[in-house]
């Protein structure tokens, strides 16, 4: 069974493109993806109950994509390099 966010109730922030602008003070909702991350990664589909599933599935892609990036170093110096390239690359 897919994870879902306890975040339902979004109303008082602000969306882009039915994504909530949570304030970043409060990491609740990266942690909340992260901690789901494994349990939500092996499904097709993800049926979205509330705005913040999109943000958890949005999240889910970075934290994918930056796994994917980081899976061939061996050493932490690589991958920290390997993710500043990548970030400077996504700003092109």
């Amino acid at each position: 069974m897919s994870q879902h966010s306890s975040f339902t109730d979004t109303s008082d922030f602000p969306s882009i493109g039915g994504l909530p602008l949570l304030p970043w003070e409060d990491n609740d909702f990266i942690d909340e993806a992260i901690d789901f991350y494994r349990a939500n990664i092996l499904f097709k589909t993800y049926p979205l109950l509330s705005d913040t599933d999109k943000l958890i599935v949005f999240v889910t892609i970075v934290l994918n994509h930056a796994l994917r990036q980081l899976s061939g170093e061996t050493t932490l110096e690589n991958a920290q390099e390997s993710r500043h390239h990548g970030a400077c690359d996504a700003e092109h």
